[in-house]
């Protein structure tokens, strides 16, 4: 899978803070969903998002397109998977 990195690093890198993108309340949900289309429409064509939950700073949090990852792509596995930031899906 191709995600972006919204955790720290990669909020560095787009310009943005933790609180205005990732913390935001319901009233910031237009601008986060235009972040989203954004990051959507980027030439890299990536597959989702993955950020450090706000709720729980140890856990994260992934989103994948729907147009981009179909369901019959997706095995559920037992126990932890680590998850690999920049990994490439296999075609």
């Amino acid at each position: 899978l191709r995600l972006v990195d919204l955790t720290s690093e990669g909020l560095r890198r787009l310009d943005v803070s933790r609180a205005r993108l990732i913390e935001s309340d319901a009233r910031c949900n237009a601008e986060t969903a235009a972040w989203a289309q954004a990051l959507h429409a980027h030439r890299e064509h990536v597959d989702g998002l993955t950020w450090v939950y706000r709720q729980d700073d140890t856990s994260r949090a992934l989103v994948l397109f729907g147009d981009r990852v179909e369901v019959a792509e997706l095995l559920v596995a037992e126990g932890c998977v680590p998850l690999h930031l920049g990994s490439r899906r296999r075609p």
